[in-house]
């Protein structure tokens, strides 16, 4: 069998699997729910928090704005993609009928968590554009023709993990 047919193979059998707790009811979809959200969340706070151990200042300077528009306009697009993330957050509410009183329940779950992955994402982002030291921008050449690389999340998985490390980040 190739790659590709064994990967479609897996993948569907995880999507009859998550079928197969879903149908089983609310209480094994919520605890399947809790464990994949905290095998996510603990190696990103983990990540973050001991990270802060080792940032050097100097590894954020390609991260400087010249002047206040490139602000703005960095801050309108990371918005955009944040608020793009959050898509879906209002399915919070499907298991209303199921919780004991949803209308307190529901709304501090769905504030807390996401506060709470706010700050963790924040925190590890810091911490691992804080550790490792950005590469140089490379010049492109005649036979590439691409723009200059800048400090990616490629390039700084490919310093952790090696070349193939990039790979998981493109």
């Amino acid at each position: 069998m190739s790659g590709h047919v064994t990967a479609a193979l897996v993948a569907i059998g995880v999507v009859w699997v998550l079928t197969a707790i879903n149908l089983a009811g609310v209480r094994q979809t919520g605890i399947v729910q809790v464990v994949t959200t905290v095998l996510k969340f603990v190696p990103l706070a983990l990540i973050g928090i001991v990270g802060l151990f080792f940032i050097k200042a100097a590894n954020f300077g390609a991260f400087r704005i010249g002047n206040w528009g490139d602000m703005f306009s960095g801050i309108t697009a990371a918005a955009t993609l944040t608020l793009w993330a959050f898509i879906g957050l209002e399915s919070a509410t499907v298991p209303a009928e199921e919780v004991k009183d949803p209308k307190r329940t529901i709304v501090r779950s769905t504030i807390w968590g996401t506060l709470a992955t706010t700050c963790v994402y924040a925190l590890a982002t810091i911490a691992i554009v804080g550790i490792i030291r950005p590469r140089r921008s490379r010049t492109p050449t005649r036979r590439s023709r691409r723009p200059p690389r800048r400090c990616s999340a490629a390039d700084r998985s490919s310093a952790c993990r090696g070349p193939s490390g990039s790979r998981w980040s493109r």
